[in-house]
């Protein structure tokens, strides 16, 4: 199994989960709903920057390589350690891919922020 790289950790992630139901509404008013997955995957955002956590140039180009070479964008899932002191994840490892390409940003020479969302596979 593909594991995320070893660089310096984002901030604690953002996390949300998928609705799984289903909702329609019909002409009387009312709102029928059913489930539509059997399970509510978790969405985390990685961010680091703006203020601090900047990703130095190094840990950047290992990530966007592992992004366009090793998982090809989000067509591979890979494992994910969440290892944010700050989050009830705090250790736990993930299967996930990646839905939302990074988008860098110098902020200042040899630093960039930066954004990854995963998603549960």
């Amino acid at each position: 199994m593909i594991t995320f790289p070893n660089i310096m950790p984002p901030k604690t992630p953002e996390v949300t989960t998928e609705d799984p139901g289903l909702t329609t509404k019909t002409e009387s008013g009312m709102v029928l709903s059913r489930a539509r997955f059997t399970r509510s995957r978790l969405t985390f955002v990685l961010r680091w920057g703006p203020d601090k956590n900047l990703l130095p140039t190094e840990d950047k180009e290992i990530l966007l390589d592992f992004y366009r070479n090793t998982v090809k964008g989000s067509s591979e899932t890979f494992e994910w350690t969440c290892n944010s002191k700050f989050s009830p994840y705090h250790g736990e490892t993930f299967t996930v891919r990646i839905i939302q390409p990074p988008r860098f940003q110098m902020v200042v020479p040899g630093y960039w922020q930066t954004e990854l969302v995963l998603q549960e596979a």
